[in-house]
């Protein structure tokens, strides 16, 4: 199993009592360094308790965030798989997402085996997902997906774990939604008539958010950034979750709370 910053970031807020971080002891998490790096980045700029550098540092003990086979696939012994990698797929970037991907294309093929990579970057999910099948990588999953994996497979995770869970989940991305939309009604307000091109592309923005049209607002974010505002520059990049993730994404957490409120998990026992 391989892990995404977003995923990593999701599962350590939906964790309330460490109760999710003390299963993953049991099973073979791989994390590029990359992504980790983007994670203590990415959370300590969006929330300042000291929970989570605990939980990080938790995390990275039984994790293989810095064993042989992912410090040496980011390092020299890959870059011919690199170039592979860049060949095979157009991806441009060599981010947190790019080095996943190619740590799962090296276990793949070292270890013969189908690999899980979990993202709730819905953009670089739609992006790899045609590379992942034509080269029988494995598969290209998310956080609520691996919620289920857990409940499904651990007697001790109950129904009422994985519900609670997944409306920690909802409430998260709900919560980050709310808190972007806010944030740039209030700078529409503060702009002055000379940042009338900046202007109008944040009331183009927030209209994008309020009908949930997330691959609008995900174009109308990118010329925002071309006007180096800053302060909404900032902002953009601290809600970057709510531009990756797809409100399909939240109509399925909904769903799976439904659904589990009132049936159980499938068991042979």
């Amino acid at each position: 199993m391989i892990f995404d910053a977003c995923s990593i970031i999701n599962l350590l807020i939906v964790d309330e009592d460490d109760f999710i971080l003390g299963r993953l002891r049991k099973l073979d998490i791989r994390i590029c360094q990359k992504v980790y790096s983007e994670v203590k980045e990415n959370i300590r700029s969006k929330y300042s308790d000291d929970t989570f550098d605990s939980q990080l540092g938790e995390l990275s003990k039984y994790t293989n965030i810095y064993n042989d086979f992912i410090r040496e696939s980011e390092n020299e012994i890959t870059r011919c798989y690199e170039d592979n990698l860049l060949k095979c797929y157009s991806y441009g970037k060599k981010n947190g997402e790019f080095y996943s991907v190619l740590c799962c294309s090296l276990l793949s093929r070292s270890k013969k085996v189908k690999v899980f990579f979990y993202t709730d970057d819905y953009k670089a999910k739609n992006d790899f997902a045609i590379f992942f099948a034509q080269h029988q990588i494995g598969y290209i999953e998310d956080t609520a997906d691996f919620l289920l994996f857990l409940a499904a497979n651990d007697n001790s995770f109950q129904k009422i774990d994985l519900v609670r869970f997944m409306d920690n989940l909802r409430s998260n991305y709900n919560s980050d939604f709310m808190k972007l939309l806010n944030a740039m009604r209030k700078h529409y307000d503060s702009l002055s008539p000379k940042d009338k091109k900046v202007k109008d592309l944040v009331f183009d923005l927030i209209g994008a958010l309020s009908k949930r049209d997330i691959e609008s607002a995900n174009k109308i974010k990118l010329k925002i950034y071309e006007k180096n505002n800053k302060d909404i520059n900032q902002i953009l990049k601290t809600y970057e979750s709510v531009f990756q993730a797809q409100f399909s994404y939240l109509d399925k957490i909904d769903h799976l709370i439904r659904h589990f409120s009132k049936h159980d998990f499938f068991s042979i026992e």
